[in-house]
């Protein structure tokens, strides 16, 4: 379940073309979050710079000194229910402390998510500082796949220190297997030399985004997209890796991705609320003939890939391991002529089989007209 809190994000109109992660740097605000003790243990050079404060005033500081005091209380509570994975991810509009450089009348903006590491609870938090909220790069990129995106850290030398625990689904490796070992291959550490900015020594400033092999060699999965992001005060950078991610690079593509993404908060805190129950075993209206040939499974798991399930909870709940499942997907694509998730999904919501999405909208309209 995805909780809304304060206020409803809304991200501001860019121009009709941008430029997209994968053509060099570009800058990204993140912090990590120890859910234990609320501390910011990392943060990008980019969150330290919107603060307008120095990396010694955040880092290893409680992530609620960011805010006014009257706020933290509330931070807190968000917080522990990340850690207790009694949400999913949340999204906050909160004054800034007095200390925060900022025009009069900003606010901090902040999407934040867990993630679970070495049996450790984090929290992924990107935030910007305005009067209104700026482009949220990882949200807008990431929201098909935020549930199973691989989060962690290399070292200096691009050994893997770190690494959340959806890694295998990911990249096909267990965190065993990749700590203490290089992320990048070769190529791919040649590749990030050639988007960093600073040409002469390779040194990343802020974040560049790339393409990554899967370590099984499974060449049927759609390659990894991977944000390599600098971290303010140390040579450690932060990886961002999923399989399914999602490059946006028109005004129309990130008004279609708002919707759907808001429409995917409202199907999860309903679905939370238990109030669909009885729809479970609805079968979607449409004569698309692709829909047509698909047959149970397939279609029970495009349903609930519709839902905005994770391929791990499809698993749990199909009573099937999570390879099947991305086998079945691959299946689907096939049958539907797309390679990846993206594909399927802007294909339907800019076909006849959105009548799927219009269905389950009529459903979930006619239930919160029911609750008011």
């Amino acid at each position: 379940m995805a909780i809304i809190e304060d206020a409803q994000v809304d991200t501001s109109a860019l121009g009709d073309e941008r430029r997209t992660l994968l053509d060099g740097e570009f800058s990204l605000a993140i912090s990590l979050i120890d859910l234990e003790s609320l501390t910011i243990v990392a943060a990008s050079n980019t969150f330290i710079e919107q603060t307008g404060l120095t990396a010694a005033d955040v880092l290893r500081h409680s992530a609620t000194a960011l805010i006014a005091t009257k706020e933290r209380n509330k931070m807190m509570g968000a917080l522990r229910q990340l850690e207790k994975r009694h949400v999913e991810s949340y999204t906050s509009k909160r004054e800034p402390d007095a200390r925060i450089l900022a025009e009069e009348g900003s606010f901090l903006w902040t999407r934040v998510w867990p993630f679970d590491a070495a049996g450790k609870s984090f929290a992924l938090n990107e935030m910007n500082i305005g009067l209104e909220p700026k482009s949220f790069i990882f949200s807008e990129n990431f929201e098909y796949s935020r549930h199973d995106v691989v989060v962690g850290l290399i070292d200096g030398d691009g050994i893997v220190t770190s690494v959340s625990s959806q890694v295998r689904d990911v990249l096909g490796v267990s965190s065993e297997e990749l700590i203490g070992h290089r992320l990048f291959t070769a190529s791919e550490e040649q590749h990030v030399r050639t988007l960093v900015d600073d040409r002469k020594n390779y040194t990343l400033s802020h974040s560049v985004a790339l393409r990554m092999a899967r370590r099984d060699q499974q060449s049927e999965e759609l390659e990894p997209l991977c944000i390599l992001t600098a971290l303010a005060g140390t040579t450690d950078q932060c990886f961002i890796i999923s399989l399914h991610a999602v490059i946006r690079t028109t005004r129309h593509s990130q008004r279609t991705s708002q919707l759907e993404l808001h429409l995917v908060r409202i199907a999860q805190e309903i679905q939370a609320s238990r109030v669909l129950d009885s729809f479970d075993r609805m079968t979607p209206d449409t004569h698309s003939p692709q829909i047509d040939a698909l047959n149970a499974r397939q279609l029970e798991v495009l349903r609930r890939l519709l839902r905005a399930e994770r391929v791990s909870s499809i698993a749990a709940a199909l009573f099937i391991s999570p390879s099947a499942v991305r086998n079945t997907l691959s299946e689907i694509f096939q049958k539907f002529g797309v390679h990846s998730q993206a594909e399927l999904l802007d294909l339907l919501s800019n076909s006849d089989v959105s009548q799927l999405h219009q269905d389950t909208l009529s459903i979930v309209f006619s239930v919160l007209n029911a609750q008011n």
